[in-house]
């Protein structure tokens, strides 16, 4: 058996799977760690996880943000050198691409059946006790159970012409119209597009206490550069309580409304698709 590593592939033996994070925002590396911590469960081999800190999510570690799970050996300032029989994943790959990649072929295992594996994973997912905090506070505040989920993610996302604001418009006065109490939760990661819908809809669109960054450049508009524009922190409450409105309108080709859909078991919508249960 080679006694070279290699990355993103399938190695000879299995008895180890090892998720490395990199240079990549928080939505994408928690859909990677639930989909390879998911594959190393249905396997029933270690799992191990290293999260890299740089600008891509706010420079924070792991622990900043999540109880470390029971069923993950977590790499933090040590250098971790897997084994030749570790399957080494650096690559963010959402739960489907994942069984296409590396399922498919060499197990009989469907992607109705791996889902149920991803599914389980939520119960590792537990943000440390100050986030919680927040968390719940913001859920009684704002009643957010009675809201409508609305992610507009904007900043330096080069997708975001699929979703225009007049899209999100469009849905919001179409919800206006069935139901004239119609409440809303805005999660975005702009200033200016919080200030913009909050001038329109503020009498039912409601926000959580967030400072976003003002420092030169930093609101560059759009597709501007990594620098995150509110605290990592206030991107997972924000999360969170997604997950807990009544659905999810998000951004098209954005993971993070996505997942938070997911993780409440929530239909997410976007332009010409709707939610199809899986992350």
């Amino acid at each position: 058996m080679s006694d070279i590593v290699k990355k993103n592939e399938y190695p000879l033996k299995l008895e180890s799977v090892y998720y490395n994070s990199i240079s990549s925002g928080l939505a994408n590396r928690l859909r990677a760690w639930i989909t390879t911590s998911a594959f190393a469960e249905y396997c029933k081999v270690p799992y191990i996880m290293k999260w890299s800190s740089d600008d891509a999510c706010g420079n924070v570690r792991f622990h900043d943000l999540f109880e470390i799970p029971d069923n993950m050996v977590y790499v933090n300032k040590t250098q971790y050198l897997p084994e030749p029989t570790t399957m080494w994943i650096t690559i963010n790959y959402p739960n489907n691409k994942f069984h296409d990649e590396f399922i498919q072929n060499r197990y009989t295992l469907s992607k109705e059946e791996f889902q149920l594996y991803v599914n389980n994973q939520k119960k590792y997912l537990n943000p440390v006790s100050r986030i919680q905090a927040e968390i719940t506070r913001y859920e009684k505040a704002l009643d957010i159970k009675n809201t409508i989920g609305l992610h507009i993610r904007r900043t330096d996302f080069k997708e975001q012409d699929q979703t225009p604001d007049i899209w999100f418009d469009k849905n919001i006065q179409s919800e206006i119209q069935k139901n004239k109490e119609v409440r809303f939760f805005l999660a975005t990661d702009n200033a200016w597009t919080q200030e913009k819908f909050l001038m329109k809809y503020g009498d039912r669109m409601v926000v959580i206490d967030k400072h976003f960054n003002q420092i030169a450049e930093g609101e560059r508009y759009p597709g501007g550069h990594r620098i995150r524009h509110s605290t990592t922190d206030c991107a997972l409450i924000d999360l969170m309580l997604l997950s807990k409105t009544k659905k999810v309108i998000g951004s098209k080709s954005s993971s993070y409304g996505r997942f938070g859909a997911w993780f409440g078991s929530k239909k997410f919508i976007i332009p010409e698709e709707n939610w199809d249960n899986s992350l």
